[in-house]
């Protein structure tokens, strides 16, 4: 029975829809959409991301926030100096 699970667990997974699959019919910031991320600095493969066309725009709007507070803030203590 132990060798039954597994085989069960297998079809199960091949049967349930990718990320793309399950977009189709939905509104466009819904829809899936999965990119490659890799670590900064790093010489080895990415990992594979997905997440609405939403979720992504707000990761895009909050790296980008993060990085213009941190330029402004030692652009301003390089004229204090």
């Amino acid at each position: 029975m132990s060798i039954l699970v597994p085989f069960f667990l297998l079809q199960a997974a091949a049967a349930a829809p990718t990320p793309p699959e399950m977009a189709a019919g939905l509104p466009d910031d819904a829809k899936i959409v999965c990119r490659t991320v890799t670590a900064t600095g790093s010489r080895l493969g990415g990992k594979r991301v997905c997440m609405s066309k939403k979720e992504w725009r707000r990761m895009d709007r909050e790296s980008e926030e993060t990085t213009r507070s941190i330029q402004d803030r030692y652009s301003k203590q390089g004229d204090n100096n």
